[in-house]
């Protein structure tokens, strides 16, 4: 499992809540974990949805509003691509604290 303990968000590192969020929908990525998850501020200013968009282009920039007022994602993002966002976050993280 990847170490989320250096991720930050806007207010230094990420807290022991969100990183059980993060841990998730690493864990299983539906689309429940991954609305959880999708708009954590992974390096101080960007989030995680931010990072795999990076990553893949083509993923989706906007999701839609189901039945009972859920988010709908088009797709959810695969475990490969979650670990490459957030190692990507956390380079910058370390980059940007030197």
């Amino acid at each position: 499992m990847i170490d989320l303990s250096n991720l930050q968000n806007m207010f230094g590192q990420v807290k022991p809540d969100v990183q059980k969020r993060l841990e998730a929908v690493l864990r299983e990525q539906t689309n429940k974990t991954w609305d959880d998850a999708h708009c954590i501020i992974v390096d101080g200013f960007n989030t995680l949805w931010q990072y795999v968009i990076r990553l893949d282009p083509s993923f989706p920039k906007s999701a839609r509003l189901g039945e009972n007022y859920e988010t709908q994602w088009e797709r959810v993002p695969n475990k490969n691509l979650l670990i490459a966002a957030l190692e990507l976050a956390q380079a910058n993280c370390r980059e940007a604290l030197k």
